[in-house]
């Protein structure tokens, strides 16, 4: 910004910090936009306006409206990548139920190659609550016993156990059913999820039921999903699509091919969705509709 400088002072003590000052015929809302930078070197500067200094080092008051910033110590909420997973006795306990479910000999050696993908993946990859709530939603209302647990719905809960949770769901509400399978049908119910949320019906709002709009807007509700995930449109053609999932945990070539079809059913259109699977990570989802 032109005019401002920076003003000296040796004889001020080391603690104070540096800030800009701003010339002589600045506007109030310009002062008001002042903050303090941190001290260089032993030559500081003192600002006698808009901030004085306060309690605490490093903390100024704003003269114009006598605030200070918000803290942890005043119950302010704390940046996202500072916030722990939730944590939930429920779905934590959900892989092991699953492997406590009486299953055929083949469908356990299909199981145990699922298990061990949760186990590779990271514990900071998160999953945000809708999701969770969502599934447990599904099995209530398939008159499948499940405890009663409040479950936020833009709180971060760990991947590990939502993967847990999914393959729980899909084993007991379609036991005739491969996991594979299972898991497509449950990642189909991900997309009305989704709308149901407040970030997720503003966005569904805007793509209405345009299919080319809706893939162009998907993206954003991946990263609102998940933490970390990420989903690309790196193809659009009149009547074909690539989205590319990277770093993707939660099963991209069952689960997420289930959320695909689901989003083309929302748009009242038919089409087909193929895995092209790079890594347990990454997969490229080959969509073609007519």
């Amino acid at each position: 910004m032109a005019g401002w400088r920076d003003r000296t002072a040796p004889g001020d003590p080391p603690e104070v910090a540096k800030v800009r000052i701003a010339p002589s015929g600045a506007s109030k809302h310009a002062l008001g936009a002042l903050r303090p930078e941190p001290t260089t070197g032993p030559h500081t500067v003192r600002c006698r306006r808009p901030f004085r200094r306060a309690s605490g080092k490093g903390v100024w008051h704003n003269l114009a409206t006598q605030q200070r910033p918000l803290s942890a110590a005043d119950g302010a909420p704390m940046p996202t990548a500072m916030q722990s997973p939730k944590k939930s006795a429920t779905i934590e306990g959900a892989t092991q139920r699953v492997c406590a479910l009486h299953l055929t000999e083949e469908r356990r050696a299909d199981l145990a190659q699922y298990l061990a993908r949760i186990d590779d993946t990271p514990a900071s990859h998160t999953v945000k609550g809708m999701y969770v709530s969502g599934l447990i939603a599904t099995m209530k209302a398939a008159s499948v016993g499940y405890p009663e647990e409040r479950v936020h719905a833009f709180k971060d809960y760990p991947m590990r156990d939502f993967m847990g949770l999914v393959l729980e769901a899909g084993a007991t509400l379609y036991p005739q059913k491969r996991l594979g399978d299972a898991l497509h049908a449950l990642g189909c119910q991900a997309i009305p999820t989704f709308a149901e949320s407040i970030s997720g019906g503003v966005i569904m709002a805007t793509a209405g039921r345009s299919w080319k709009m809706a893939l162009t807007l998907i993206s954003r509700g991946y990263e609102i999903s998940l933490k970390p995930g990420k989903a690309t449109v790196a193809v659009m053609e009149a009547d074909r699509a690539v989205v590319q999932l990277r770093n993707v945990r939660n099963f991209g070539e069952s689960y997420h091919v289930g959320v695909m079809t689901g989003l083309m059913h929302w748009c009242r259109l038919q089409g087909n969705v193929v895995p092209k699977v790079l890594s347990q990570s990454d997969t490229d989802l080959l969509i073609s509709w007519s």
